[in-house]
């Protein structure tokens, strides 16, 4: 099961405002991520779950592998940040600094890229090479407004 990018309230990174900086959450603090955790279980899912993520000083557009039995796998950071004047991402995200990870899933070996990353091949051919059997890409666009 795959949810869009940033899905937790409606897409902020069009406009620049210091308020949105107060979203970013730890992994293990972040709403989303918990309330998944016993769902995946139950349901014995994999649910790769977008976040806004505070590590530090440094804030990412993240997902958290959840795996089937609810543990938490790992942390994926977008790679490829845009900037243009529909996305604002720079002013709210570092580049990620996670490489290009695969996770063995009860189903699945799976690599994960996050919207941007889809137009850099090197996002899938690492992952592939890395042994990914499926790619997730959850994206927050549609078309430019």
């Amino acid at each position: 099961i795959l949810l869009p990018e940033l899905f937790e309230r409606p897409y902020f990174c069009q406009e620049r405002q210091y308020d949105y900086y107060n979203y970013a959450k730890s992994v293990k603090e972040n709403d989303a991520v918990q309330h998944f955790i016993p769902i995946a279980k139950e349901l014995q899912v994999v649910l790769p779950i977008s976040f806004y993520e505070k590590d530090g000083n440094s804030l990412y557009n993240s997902i958290a592998v959840i795996d089937a039995d609810g543990t938490v796998l790992g942390v994926y950071r977008k790679t490829h940040i845009p900037d243009d004047h529909y996305y604002q991402e720079k002013f709210y995200f570092t580049p990620g600094n996670t490489g290009f990870k695969v996770w063995e899933t009860r189903y699945a070996k799976i690599g994960i890229g996050i919207c941007w990353d889809q137009w850099f091949p090197e996002t899938a051919r690492c992952l592939a090479l890395n042994g990914a059997e499926l790619l997730f890409y959850p994206t927050a666009i549609g078309s430019e407004p």
